[in-house]
């Protein structure tokens, strides 16, 4: 009995020493990261910003499937609020840049992103496959507009996150 006692301080003792720190650290990171701010007015790479589209346009894939209309407009919704920080102008490209990426995002991926959904939205899942496919052609259009033509995008056989059902929810 006495020897839990004696864990269980040890571990508050541990736990308030990792919070304390984590507190000194987390002051020390905010001037840091206003300096960082300051330094770069758009703060998203545009390399992860790509990352986050390719995400969900597996996920858009895996919720049309399925069906579930109110899982694959949420999707929709997210694959197009992280388009909006390249329109918005809050990325930086990983390297210098001859491309218009706000432009490119506007006159090619919004296109195909609105199409979908409006595919999603009148539920009608006989042509989503179609439509999807059209959103990927866009993908792989500006891709290769930007040679990036090595990054192809393609219908994808299983979910990048396994754990997640893509089900309609039951009623």
């Amino acid at each position: 009995m006495a020897n839990n006692s004696i864990k269980t301080v040890a571990a508050a003792i541990i736990a308030g020493s990792i919070s304390a720190v984590a507190t000194v650290t987390l002051m020390n990171n905010s001037a840091s990261v206003e300096n960082t701010a300051a330094k770069y007015a758009r703060p998203y790479d545009l390399l992860h910003v790509m990352h986050q589209l390719q995400r969900f346009v597996d996920k858009i894939y895996f919720a049309g499937t399925a069906k579930n209309k109110r899982l694959t407009e949420w999707y929709l919704w997210k694959l197009e609020q992280a388009a909006l920080h390249i329109t918005n102008g809050e990325t930086k490209p990983w390297h210098p840049t001859k491309y218009d990426e706000k432009e490119l995002i506007s006159g090619i991926l919004f296109p195909a992103i609105q199409d979908l959904n409006t595919i999603v939205e009148g539920e009608d899942w006989g042509t989503f496959q179609e439509s999807y496919e059209t959103l990927l052609t866009a993908c792989n259009a500006c891709h290769g507009v930007t040679e990036h033509d090595y990054v192809r995008i393609i219908v994808p056989s299983e979910p990048i996150y396994k754990n997640q059902d893509y089900s309609q929810p039951a009623d």
